[in-house]
């Protein structure tokens, strides 16, 4: 059965989110189980996290569900991952919000539900978050869960892209290129794609915080 057309743009937005995530699960017979288990962390460290999170940390409940998503520490649990973000996405954490939304709109963990992945979107872009910020000018731009509005969808793009979010520089020099919301401008929309290049470059040398709250917009 072939998923609507709106759910596969939101899938493609999951995979621009978490492509470091998703390059590694691509590759599954590089690496034998036993090499990739001998990566995991310590069960005792596991077991601490995941208490952390039953208890209402919210920062470890948004910890172990990139840990499940991501299958480098731990093995990959989708459906886990899906209701831990969420988890901790409605005790207000904004990063997971961000994530949350993704799953929805690629069916990650939870069955499709564009609408909701709007609302997921909104509550972290209240809250000025830049990679949420890039989502909703992706969501106007395509008319995902809203109404179709090239100018709304430049003026989140804008913003997510001045913050240094490369999901939103993209955008923002498609934008420009193709002359989407904004006066058609060629040097402008390479400037943003190359400062999108660097951006990205920049945030994969990056060293990850232990919390991961470092979410990639890449």
């Amino acid at each position: 059965m072939k998923r609507p057309a709106k759910t596969i743009i939101l899938a493609c937005m999951a995979l621009v989110f978490t492509s470091n995530a998703l390059a590694e699960e691509a590759k599954p017979s590089e690496k034998p189980q036993s090499a990739r288990a001998a990566r995991y962390l310590p069960e005792e460290e596991m077991a601490a996290i995941r208490g952390a999170a039953e208890k209402g940390d919210l920062k470890a409940q948004f910890k172990l569900s990139r840990i499940l998503y991501d299958g480098k520490q731990a093995p990959m649990n989708l459906k886990e991952a899906a209701k831990w973000a969420q988890k901790s996405a409605e005790a207000g954490d904004e990063n997971a919000q961000v994530l949350t939304a993704v799953f929805y709109g690629a069916g990650i963990g939870f069955e499709p539900d564009i609408k909701k992945t709007e609302q997921w979107v909104r509550k972290a872009v209240s809250k000025g978050n830049p990679l949420a910020q890039a989502s909703m000018g992706y969501l106007y731009g395509q008319g995902v869960g809203v109404k179709l509005d090239y100018k709304e969808a430049f003026m989140w793009l804008e913003k997510s892209g001045k913050a240094g979010n490369p999901v939103g520089q993209v955008g923002l020099g498609k934008a420009y290129s193709d002359g989407l919301g904004v006066q058609k401008d060629m040097i402008k929309g390479y400037m943003w794609l190359e400062l999108a290049a660097q951006s990205t470059v920049e945030a994969i040398k990056a060293p990850q915080k232990g919390d991961w709250s470092d979410m990639p917009g890449i």
